[in-house]
């Protein structure tokens, strides 16, 4: 694991309230040069809008992927996916960050788990107002929770869907190979994609390092639209879907319809 591209996603950008954010997840990625025996690639999807006033910025490193189709998360991962050279790629929304050994963790444990599609880290969520941190990722890490401590596996999945893969470093091939993301499913697409990856026997395991810092409950974040447009009902259907969808590699399109379920 030597080659990684740490893919942003950014539909739209505020230089008032987002800069410093970004700031912290750009320098974030470089720190992690310091540490990791290979080489870091930074790239910013986003639409042609918010591309110039990232230009200004006059940042270094940084690779500009112009999108001016689809700017939800999902289109927007799938999109950069598809323009990039290395082998893997990682995650990060522009107002989190990485831990400063990230990177060197995960190339750690590759070595002999060449066979691993995904490597997650143990997330730390915080709330900006009040300073509460919880992790996410490491139940795996609790005896018995799977067949392989470390490892999240189809059965785990069945009974806890609580994952989240911002920040984690994914096979690019494999990746592809089985669909990426699906932007049809809201808020379950995380829980949907670790359906679809494990039913084709593919692996992924939890670094037992924290290794990403995530912003909770930020104004305009994917996170607070949600909550903004969706009815705990819409959100407990549309786990329904995932747990269906995982089944199909192609993105169905699936709409719901709240007095007939789930349009096909």
């Amino acid at each position: 694991m030597n080659n990684i591209t740490v893919i942003i996603p950014i539909h739209k950008f505020n230089k008032e309230t987002d800069l410093n954010y970004f700031n912290a997840a750009y320098d974030s990625v470089f720190k992690n040069s310091q540490y990791f025996d290979g080489t870091l690639k930074l790239a910013v999807v986003c639409p042609e809008t918010v591309s110039k006033e990232l230009i200004e910025l006059g940042k270094e490193n940084l690779n500009i992927i112009i999108n001016n189709g689809k700017t939800d998360f999902c289109s927007q991962i799938n999109f950069a996916v598809e323009q990039i050279d290395t082998e893997y790629f990682s995650i990060l929304e522009f107002d989190d960050t990485y831990t400063d050994k990230w990177f060197a963790s995960v190339q750690e444990y590759s070595y002999g788990n060449e066979d691993v599609s995904v490597f997650l880290p143990i997330n730390v969520h915080y709330e900006s107002e009040n300073g509460a941190r919880q992790y996410c990722n490491e139940i795996v890490w609790a005896n018995e929770f799977s067949k392989e401590l470390g490892y999240i596996d189809f059965d785990c999945l069945e009974n806890y869907s609580g994952f989240n893969l911002t920040g984690g470093v994914f096979n690019t091939e494999d990746f592809k190979k089985i669909g990426g993301l699906k932007s049809s499913i809201q808020v379950a697409f995380n829980y949907e994609f670790l359906l679809r990856l494990t039913n084709k026997k593919l692996k992924c395991f939890v670094v037992p390092k924290e290794g990403y810092i995530h912003l909770l409950n930020r104004t305009d974040s994917l996170t607070d639209e949600y909550e903004k447009s969706l009815t705990s009902e819409m959100v407990d259907k549309w786990f329904e879907v995932a747990r269906s969808e995982y089944a199909y590699t192609t993105d169905r399109n699936i709409t719901l319809n709240f007095k007939q379920e789930v349009l096909k």
